[in-house]
């Protein structure tokens, strides 16, 4: 894999031009003729808000059709940017004494910021070993494992489906709220959010976390599951109140904290293989095997 420090040029474009105007013929013209990496400076403040139009406006400078190029290849490629979003965490900003009232409005790059993008064989050799990944999700266990192959990545605490039934005015029926078990894969991941509460169909965009303090929902995208060939609703997402997790608690979603939200979301693009299954036989920590809580008494059927 070519490294960065290869590089012979530079491009010092204004992110202003980049994020507002992204129809910049030089620069099109330029990647899409190239199979070096080029390196792009940052040189004003971005806020978080821009980030997905800044990344966006990037990928559809590249005109080349049989590019491999997309905002997973370049943040891959740039693995400080995942380490940047996800110190957008409320509670993580929170240990270092910071108060994070809208994430839309955190200054993410800095002026002299360097992102570097892809050139055509790093894209394909970041794809392949995306194309490999898959998601384990033991529903019981509480558990979300990123894998490569039989390769454990990351092991990420997870809430899961209460276990009861309930009305839910989306559905506009009584519906089951355990987490549906099988294989599927991921359909899409939205990142034009509209939330609405499940349970009354009210739209809401504030939450009040664990501490008290009501702030604007984050605007990590979500991840649609088709699992068993169903769209059942059920979505991976990041939840506001780490008190949830490690317990049965959702509406039938798997909720992650903020920042293991953003490490799942760049490591599972649509089309990520989602096996999602319920094995009460584990093993802790220390590797000893354990029995884990029914929490669906499925035993018991």
């Amino acid at each position: 894999m070519k490294s960065f420090s290869y590089v012979v040029y530079l491009f010092l474009l204004p992110l202003s031009s980049i994020a507002n105007k992204p129809d910049i013929s030089r620069f099109q013209q330029w990647i899409s003729d190239s199979c070096m990496p080029v390196i792009i400076s940052v040189n004003r403040p971005m806020l978080m808000g821009d980030y997905f139009s800044f990344m966006d406006s990037i990928v559809k400078s590249n005109t080349k059709s049989d590019s491999c190029l997309s905002e997973y290849t370049i943040v891959h490629a740039n693995p400080w940017i995942i380490d940047s979003l996800r110190n957008t965490d409320y509670y993580l900003a929170k240990e270092k004494g910071k108060r994070i009232t809208d994430m839309r409005k955190i200054e993410l790059f800095h002026p002299g910021d360097r992102i570097g993008i892809p050139g055509r064989e790093q894209s394909i050799q970041i794809q392949d070993k995306l194309d490999s990944v898959w998601l384990d999700i033991n529903v019981p266990e509480f558990r979300l494992r990123i894998k490569r192959k039989d390769t454990t990545l990351y092991t990420l605490p997870i809430r899961v489906g209460q276990n009861k039934m309930r009305y839910l005015e989306t559905a506009k029926r009584i519906v089951s709220l355990q987490t549906d078990l099988g294989e599927g894969r991921i359909l899409k991941a939205n990142k034009d959010l509209y939330f609405v509460n499940p349970v009354d169909g009210k739209q809401f965009a504030t939450t009040k976390r664990d501490d008290g303090y009501i702030t604007e929902m984050p605007i990590i995208p979500w991840l649609e599951t088709e699992i068993e060939g169903l769209r059942n609703g059920d979505m991976i997402h990041p939840t506001t109140n780490l008190n949830t997790l490690n317990k049965a608690y959702s509406n039938g979603c798997i909720g992650l904290r903020e920042s293991d939200a953003w490490i799942v979301y760049y490591y599972a693009p649509p089309g990520t293989k989602v096996t999602i299954r319920y094995d009460l036989n584990s093993s802790n920590e220390r590797g000893e095997k354990i029995v884990l809580k029914d929490i669906y008494k499925l035993s018991e059927k």
